[in-house]
């Protein structure tokens, strides 16, 4: 009996030193989970290197050196090195890397509009509201500062979302008039288009149904908030028409749920608070108009910096450059 019990004391001993001492083989699940809870994920086969591709078919984690190319009819094809599995890996995203990452992101955003060439623009945008303020009573003079300064200011917020999507710092510079056609006219069509395209359906149901439907135009405009942010970005981020297909947005959307869910209602918050601003432009005096100009641009700004972000630190996820992706895109 003693003899058995020492047995088996000498071999629980041996099977918690295999468990916990022994360095897990590549691809093994319990590796890739530790490492994504305890920090950034590390190649399985070089310790303490970051990783950048998941095997799908072993669940390997590899750096960037790990995978080996071999030329199949002049494309080259990677293969896995755990396994050897050709096309089967798949990049690790940013989020994967750094969970945090957008979470990081977004708290910085208060501070964004006043860094680099965001100072200038916000100290600029006061120009045009002088003159906004001065001819508020002449129709023509309102709607040359307004509309065109509008259009302009338009133009900017799509820079913003194209400057951090890219992964920018710092706010961008005023665009070019120069290029007004490249630089203000079309982005600012994407977001008037896409704008447009959502909020569309609900306008005209507003305008043709009878009285007594009141339901159906408010579940429409609220339907045409949810999708907004996702549309301005696709359409934005794409520059095709196609990129507004209902289906798209909607696979779009739920790729990143989590992150759009937190996203959607502060973006639709932000546009809810520059409504209210532009809508007490013509009840203030000169000092609250400049500084209601101010903080309008401080929020428009935050708000496609917010949209970018999304996008910035959701990209893998949503797949919009990657042919599988795409192919899941159309036919799916």
């Amino acid at each position: 009996m003693l003899h058995s019990l020492c047995w088996l004391r000498l071999f629980t001993a041996l099977r918690e030193h295999t468990m916990t001492d022994k360095p897990d083989a590549p691809g093994t699940r319990r590796g890739t989970i530790e490492t994504a809870r305890h920090g950034p994920l590390m190649c399985d086969l070089h310790p303490g290197v970051a990783a950048a591709w998941r095997c799908r078919k072993c669940t390997a984690i590899l750096c960037a050196d790990c995978p080996t190319e071999t030329m199949v009819n002049a494309v080259n094809i990677r293969r896995c090195a755990s396994c050897q599995a050709p096309l089967w890996l798949d990049p690790i995203s940013d989020e994967e890397q750094n969970p945090n990452l957008f979470r990081e992101l977004v708290l910085d955003l208060p501070i964004y509009p006043v860094r680099g060439d965001g100072r200038f623009v916000l100290a600029t945008s006061l120009l045009p509201a002088l003159l906004l303020f001065f001819s508020r009573d002449i129709m023509v003079a309102d709607f040359v500062c307004g509309g065109y300064a509008g259009l302009y200011i338009l133009a900017y917020a799509m820079a913003v979302l194209r400057t951090s999507w890219h992964g920018n710092r710092h706010p961008p510079p005023w665009p070019d008039l120069a290029r007004f056609r490249s630089d203000v006219l079309l982005p600012a069509g994407y977001c008037i288009l896409s704008t447009g395209f959502v909020f569309g359906p609900a306008f005209l149901l507003w305008r043709y149904l009878p009285s007594g439907w009141e339901i159906l135009p408010t579940l429409a405009a609220l339907a045409g908030a949810v999708f907004w942010p996702m549309a301005v970005l696709s359409l934005n981020v794409h520059g095709e028409l196609s990129a507004l297909e209902p289906r798209r947005l909607v696979i779009s959307i739920a790729r990143v749920a989590r992150a759009y869910t937190f996203t959607t209602p502060a973006i639709v918050l932000l546009g809810v608070a520059e409504y209210w601003i532009i809508g007490g432009y013509q009840s203030v005096s000169f000092g609250p108009f400049m500084l209601s100009v101010v903080a309008l641009m401080w929020l428009l700004i935050i708000q496609m910096r917010f949209l970018g972000l999304l996008y910035y630190a959701h990209r893998e996820q949503l797949g919009w450059f990657d042919e599988a992706a795409m192919a899941q895109l159309r036919f799916k």
